[in-house]
């Protein structure tokens, strides 16, 4: 439930269980301002890209980037859910609230070290 094909908008839309909803991603054009307004509230988001992931492929997507339908990587700034600010992604991001790092390495492989150095000092 985590796939999301740009070549097929409608039927992820349609199918996906909780994605495309999350996303305000909705063919309809349906906004969920409560998905908004609670980003908007966040101290900081700290979003973790794994440089040699094998699993969340494009690993771009793990700053919410996105493949779009003509193959082409986005990264979080190129995308529509940020550039239409459907999730609050823009708020954060003007204000200084989102921090994006990356650990080398594949799906998960991170040690304690790497959460000291990049999830601790945020934390209050």
């Amino acid at each position: 439930q985590i796939y999301r094909d740009p070549n097929n908008m409608i039927e992820y839309s349609k199918n996906n269980l909780f994605l495309s909803d999350l996303n305000n991603e909705f063919i309809s054009g349906k906004v969920n301002n409560s998905y908004i307004e609670r980003m908007k509230k966040l101290d900081v988001m700290v979003l973790i890209k794994f440089t040699d992931d094998k699993i969340i492929i494009p690993n771009e997507s793990e700053h919410f980037g996105y493949v779009d339908s003509k193959g082409n990587v986005l990264k979080l700034n190129e995308t529509d859910i940020y550039l239409q600010d459907k999730i609050g992604l823009k708020y954060l991001m003007e204000n200084d609230r989102i921090i994006l790092e990356e650990i080398k390495g594949d799906y998960l492989e991170y040690s304690f070290d790497d959460v000291e150095r990049l999830i601790l000092p945020h934390l209050k």
